[in-house]
Protein backbone atom coordinates (compact mmCIF):
# COMPACT_ATOMS: atom_id res chain seq x y z
CA UNK A 1 0.00 0.00 0.00
CA UNK A 2 1.36 3.58 -0.97
CA UNK A 3 2.20 5.28 2.50
CA UNK A 4 4.14 8.02 0.22
CA UNK A 5 2.02 11.27 2.33
CA UNK A 6 3.04 10.11 5.34
CA UNK A 7 6.38 10.79 6.69
CA UNK A 8 8.47 10.08 10.25
CA UNK A 9 6.70 12.63 11.73
CA UNK A 10 3.41 11.31 11.11
CA UNK A 11 4.45 8.02 12.48
CA UNK A 12 6.43 9.31 15.37
CA UNK A 13 3.00 10.96 16.66
CA UNK A 14 0.74 8.49 16.23
CA UNK A 15 3.28 6.27 18.45
CA UNK A 16 3.30 8.77 21.31
CA UNK A 17 -0.50 9.83 20.79
CA UNK A 18 -3.01 9.47 23.41
CA UNK A 19 -6.27 10.26 21.95
CA UNK A 20 -9.00 9.35 18.96
CA UNK A 21 -8.39 13.27 19.00
CA UNK A 22 -4.42 13.58 18.57
CA UNK A 23 -4.80 10.76 15.89
CA UNK A 24 -7.59 12.87 13.83
CA UNK A 25 -5.47 15.75 13.65
CA UNK A 26 -2.59 13.50 12.34
CA UNK A 27 -4.90 12.41 9.40
CA UNK A 28 -5.81 15.49 8.42
CA UNK A 29 -2.63 16.74 8.38
CA UNK A 30 -1.88 13.94 6.11
CA UNK A 31 -5.12 14.47 4.11
CA UNK A 32 -4.25 18.00 3.46
CA UNK A 33 -0.51 16.80 1.67
CA UNK A 34 -2.85 14.22 -0.63
CA UNK A 35 -3.80 15.66 -4.19
CA UNK A 36 -7.49 15.89 -4.77
CA UNK A 37 -9.96 14.30 -4.67
CA UNK A 38 -9.43 11.94 -1.93
CA UNK A 39 -10.97 8.69 -1.23
CA UNK A 40 -11.26 6.66 1.61
CA UNK A 41 -12.34 2.88 1.83
CA UNK A 42 -15.10 1.62 4.59
CA UNK A 43 -16.19 -1.65 5.57
CA UNK A 44 -15.80 -3.68 8.45
CA UNK A 45 -12.90 -3.77 10.54
CA UNK A 46 -13.34 -4.97 14.08
CA UNK A 47 -16.38 -6.93 13.60
CA UNK A 48 -17.91 -8.92 10.54
CA UNK A 49 -16.90 -8.72 7.07
CA UNK A 50 -14.01 -11.21 6.84
CA UNK A 51 -14.72 -13.03 10.49
CA UNK A 52 -11.64 -11.68 12.35
CA UNK A 53 -9.63 -8.35 12.37
CA UNK A 54 -6.57 -9.54 10.77
CA UNK A 55 -8.79 -10.52 7.85
CA UNK A 56 -10.58 -7.57 7.46
CA UNK A 57 -7.39 -5.65 7.52
CA UNK A 58 -5.98 -7.91 4.73
CA UNK A 59 -9.09 -6.67 2.82
CA UNK A 60 -8.72 -3.40 3.68
CA UNK A 61 -5.28 -3.19 2.40
CA UNK A 62 -6.35 -5.09 -0.75
CA UNK A 63 -8.28 -2.70 -1.29
CA UNK A 64 -6.57 0.52 -1.03
CA UNK A 65 -3.60 -1.27 -3.40
CA UNK A 66 -5.90 -2.30 -6.02
CA UNK A 67 -7.98 1.42 -5.87
CA UNK A 68 -4.26 3.08 -5.64
CA UNK A 69 -3.05 1.05 -8.87
CA UNK A 70 -5.38 2.62 -10.74
CA UNK A 71 -4.50 6.30 -10.14
CA UNK A 72 -7.17 6.89 -7.46
CA UNK A 73 -5.82 8.91 -4.36
CA UNK A 74 -6.54 7.47 -1.34
CA UNK A 75 -6.63 8.18 2.39
CA UNK A 76 -5.29 4.91 4.45
CA UNK A 77 -6.45 4.66 8.01
CA UNK A 78 -4.18 1.81 8.51
CA UNK A 79 -0.98 3.44 9.85
CA UNK A 80 -3.77 4.00 12.94
CA UNK A 81 -5.08 1.25 13.19
CA UNK A 82 -2.89 -0.66 15.85
CA UNK A 83 -3.09 2.88 17.87
CA UNK A 84 -7.18 3.17 17.88
CA UNK A 85 -7.20 -0.57 18.60
CA UNK A 86 -4.82 0.25 21.90
CA UNK A 87 -6.71 3.66 22.81
CA UNK A 88 -9.64 1.98 22.81
CA UNK A 89 -11.30 1.50 26.82
CA UNK A 90 -14.98 1.47 26.28
CA UNK A 91 -16.64 -1.70 26.70
CA UNK A 92 -19.14 -3.10 23.63
CA UNK A 93 -19.15 -1.07 20.72
CA UNK A 94 -16.05 1.73 20.01
CA UNK A 95 -18.05 4.78 19.29
CA UNK A 96 -15.67 7.41 20.18
CA UNK A 97 -13.01 6.17 17.68
CA UNK A 98 -16.33 6.87 14.77
CA UNK A 99 -16.81 10.25 16.62
CA UNK A 100 -13.40 11.85 17.93
CA UNK A 101 -11.45 10.45 14.98
CA UNK A 102 -13.55 10.02 11.96
CA UNK A 103 -16.00 12.55 12.39
CA UNK A 104 -13.83 15.40 12.21
CA UNK A 105 -12.49 13.72 9.00
CA UNK A 106 -15.66 13.73 7.26
CA UNK A 107 -16.83 17.21 8.39
CA UNK A 108 -13.65 18.62 6.99
CA UNK A 109 -14.62 18.27 3.44
CA UNK A 110 -11.16 16.54 2.29
CA UNK A 111 -12.77 12.88 1.77
CA UNK A 112 -14.43 13.65 -1.39
CA UNK A 113 -15.31 9.83 -1.82
CA UNK A 114 -15.77 6.91 0.12
CA UNK A 115 -14.98 3.48 -1.09
CA UNK A 116 -17.58 0.84 0.73
CA UNK A 117 -16.27 -2.67 0.41
CA UNK A 118 -18.85 -5.58 -0.48
CA UNK A 119 -19.64 -6.41 3.00
CA UNK A 120 -20.43 -3.16 5.02
CA UNK A 121 -23.73 -3.64 6.02
CA UNK A 122 -22.44 -6.01 8.45
CA UNK A 123 -20.35 -2.84 10.25
CA UNK A 124 -22.14 -0.79 12.92
CA UNK A 125 -18.91 1.55 12.20
CA UNK A 126 -19.71 1.39 8.21
CA UNK A 127 -23.33 1.90 8.54
CA UNK A 128 -22.75 5.28 10.18
CA UNK A 129 -19.90 6.22 7.71
CA UNK A 130 -22.92 5.80 4.95
CA UNK A 131 -24.68 8.16 7.07
CA UNK A 132 -21.80 10.85 7.64
CA UNK A 133 -21.52 10.63 3.71
CA UNK A 134 -25.07 11.80 3.27
CA UNK A 135 -24.46 14.30 5.72
CA UNK A 136 -21.45 15.89 4.34
CA UNK A 137 -22.41 15.08 0.92
CA UNK A 138 -19.52 12.51 0.19
CA UNK A 139 -19.87 10.49 -2.98
CA UNK A 140 -20.41 6.92 -1.74
CA UNK A 141 -19.21 4.35 -4.31
CA UNK A 142 -20.01 0.62 -3.63
CA UNK A 143 -17.28 -2.10 -4.46
CA UNK A 144 -18.84 -4.94 -5.35
CA UNK A 145 -17.88 -8.72 -5.43
CA UNK A 146 -16.75 -8.15 -8.70
CA UNK A 147 -14.18 -5.54 -8.05
CA UNK A 148 -11.01 -6.82 -8.94
CA UNK A 149 -8.67 -6.72 -5.60
CA UNK A 150 -4.49 -6.90 -5.21
CA UNK A 151 -4.27 -9.42 -3.39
Amino acid sequence: MSLKYMNEEHYNSIEIATSYAQLSEIALSVLKIIPEPVGQVCGPITSGGRGSFEANIKHFTNAINSLESRGINIFSQMPFEDKMQELKVVEGYNWPVLHEFYQPIFESNLVRKLYFLPDWQESRGSCWEREQADKNKIEVIDLDDSFEFVL
